[in-house]
Order: structure tokens, then C-alpha cells, then sequence
């Protein structure tokens, strides 16, 4: 194991756009099964093999991860349609990772697997929401607003069995004339105790027949997180939202050429994509764009390695990452 970078050498190399010496941050795919069909999702544009991680191959890579801090046990499928979710959970946290996972928690809907998911030890849990109520998205989304209840008893068991942990995170999208469903997102959340709302656009590298506001209409929906966060004292989590007011504005204006904030992705720098068969690529988007497979080459070959290299230097010329809202803070009118 490498000596550990320390936390202000790791953010300086973010922003100078320099790998750490290897990942402390991993997404991996344990499946791409899904129990939903969601027009939304990159799976409608992704080839997948619609399997699960092998739960040996699984321990195989954990093991492997040599400096790994942290692990977001997720793909494109649903995390909790893979029958070994509860091991695989526990299994990293015996190797001291802190892990994530992100959701549509249509399986979580029963007491002993929420008790369950509290017994495993994982330490955030994000539910992808899209509203309180059963209304439709243009008939694009699918209706999961029942997940609510299943949220509400997460939080009711955490008390009781006085736990702080998993961390619960709604996470929403923002869609044109869609803003609506959002507070209201934000204001159930705050008002039944979640930890944190994370709100992301709308993806603009496929095609979905969904619309995303505009800058002008951006601007005045941050307004109102920016009221929202005031009134419930509640972490409201938006990337974009930091960069149109104020001195950030300023320093983003000025600092954006000279530190190609717009035109590197800083995930490339700590955080890469492990597929169930081990292959490392850039993300869940880029299959093809294999670096090479750690159960075949040390973590840090593949890591250091000159494909991964070379696509670091030359990832903003593709357009999928070009239209990537990691890569591009403001979006494009």
C-alpha cells in the first residue's frame, strides 16, 4: 500500500487536473439488472449484459483496491436487485471502506430489509426521487413516489435503534417546468429529517425527450434553493448553482481558462469505473474505453497506465464528455 496523499495535496492535484498517485474513490458496477425501465437512464443508450458481479470475482476486486477510501456500490441497474447486496455491503465495510449506494428503493419495502440495510453498516444510501406524488413525467419516469413511505420508515428505524448511519440523500432531477416537483422534494425531505438533497440536471449526451431549464430559468430556480436551504437549514447539494452569483462567479469567470475548468473532468483524477468483469473505465457511459482489468494487472499499472493517461489529455474532444455536466459547469443555451 502507497503512503496516503493528504487531503489539500489530493484537492490541489484535483484542481491542476493531476491523477493521485491511485483512486481513493470507486464506482463499481455489482449490477445491471433493474427492476424499472426509466427514459432517463443511459441504460436506453448502453449496451448491458443484464448480470450480476460474480459475489467471488467481487471479493476479488475489494481486495484488490489497494488505497480505496471509499466505494459507491452502483451501475446501471438497481443495487438492491443483487441477491448478495446485504454480504457485499459488509464485505467492504470489514475492509474499512466507507460505501455508498444509489437507489430507486422500490425493494426496500419491507421493515426487516431496512433493518437489515442498518445492520449491514452502510454509510449513505441516495434514493433517486422525482416526486411526492404519483403524477407522471410527460410519461418518461417512473412512478416511485410509494419509496417515500419506505424513506420515512428508514429514518422512524434509525431513531430507534439510535443509529446516525446509513445517511439519507434524495436525490432529484431537474426537468423543464418540473421545478415544482423539486421544492416540494426539498421541503419534505427537510421537514422529515433527511441528511441531504442533491439535485442534478437533466443529461444532455443522450436523447431522452425530456427538456432541462435554461440558464435564465436555471438562475431563478437556485434563487430558490438558496430561500429553501434558509428556511429548513438543509443541505441542498446542486454543482451548478455555486457558480452563478457572487465571488464564485467572479473567480469561475476568471480562473475557468487557466484551470480548464470547463474542459477536463476532475473525476478522471480519483474516481474511476470498475465493471463486474474488473475492466476500469473513465465511467458508466464509456464501456468501450477499457484501460485494462485489475483482476489481470495491479490497480496501479491500470491506473498509471498510458491508456488512461492518454484519455485523461484527450476525453474533452469526445462528445459524449463534452455534453457531460461533470465536465461542463455551465450549461450550453
Amino acid at each position: 500500500m502507497l503512503n496516503k496523499e493528504p487531503s489539500p495535496l489530493r484537492i490541489l492535484k484535483k484542481v491542476f487536473h493531476t491523477p493521485t498517485k491511485l483512486p481513493y474513490y470507486i464506482q463499481l458496477a455489482i449490477t445491471d439488472v433493474c427492476n424499472l425501465d426509466c427514459g432517463m437512464c443511459p441504460r436506453h443508450h448502453v449496451d448491458t449484459e443484464n448480470t450480476h458481479i460474480d459475489f467471488e470475482v467481487f471479493k476479488k476486486i475489494i481486495d484488490r483496491l489497494d488505497n480505496a477510501e471509499e466505494i459507491s456500490l452502483v451501475g446501471l441497474g438497481e443495487p438492491f436487485v443483487y441477491p448478495k447486496i446485504f454480504e457485499a455491503i459488509q464485505y467492504c465495510k470489514s475492509k474499512g471502506l466507507l460505501v455508498k449506494i444509489t437507489t430507486n428503493g422500490l425493494l426496500l419495502n419491507t421493515e426487516g430489509k431496512l433493518r437489515k440495510l442498518i445492520s449491514s453498516g452502510l454509510d449513505t444510501i441516495t434514493f433517486s426521487v422525482e416526486g411526492i406524488d404519483d403524477g407522471e413525467i410527460d410519461g418518461k419516469v417512473h412512478k416511485n413516489y410509494q419509496v417515500f413511505e419506505y424513506v420515512e420508515n428508514l429514518i422512524r428505524l434509525k431513531k430507534e435503534l439510535s443509529t446516525s448511519i446509513p445517511k439519507i440523500v434524495l436525490q432529484a432531477v431537474l426537468i423543464k417546468n418540473k421545478e415544482k416537483d423539486v421544492y416540494d422534494i426539498i421541503e419534505w425531505g427537510a421537514k422529515k429529517g433527511v441528511d441531504r438533497i442533491n439535485v442534478i440536471r437533466m443529461t444532455k449526451y443522450f436523447e431522452t425527450g425530456l427538456e432541462r431549464p435554461n440558464m435564465k430559468e436555471e438562475k431563478e430556480i437556485f434563487k430558490e434553493f438558496a430561500r429553501l436551504r434558509k428556511k429548513y437549514n438543509i443541505r441542498i447539494d446542486c454543482m451548478q448553482d455555486q457558480f452563478y452569483d457572487g465571488l464564485k462567479s467572479i473567480v469561475y469567470k476568471h480562473t475557468k481558462n487557466f484551470l480548464r475548468i470547463d474542459s477536463c473532468c476532475t473525476r478522471l483524477m480519483d474516481y474511476p469505473y470498475i465493471t463486474q468483469k474488473g475492466d476500469m473505465i473513465p465511467c458508466c457511459v464509456l464501456p468501450d474505453y477499457k484501460f485494462g482489468n485489475i483482476l489481470e494487472t495491479n490497480i496501479k499499472d491500470v491506473w498509471q497506465g498510458d491508456r488512461f493517461t492518454n484519455f485523461r489529455k484527450n476525453h474533452s474532444k469526445l462528445e459524449t464528455c463534452s455534453k457531460c455536466d461533470n465536465l461542463r459547469i455551465k450549461q450550453y443555451v
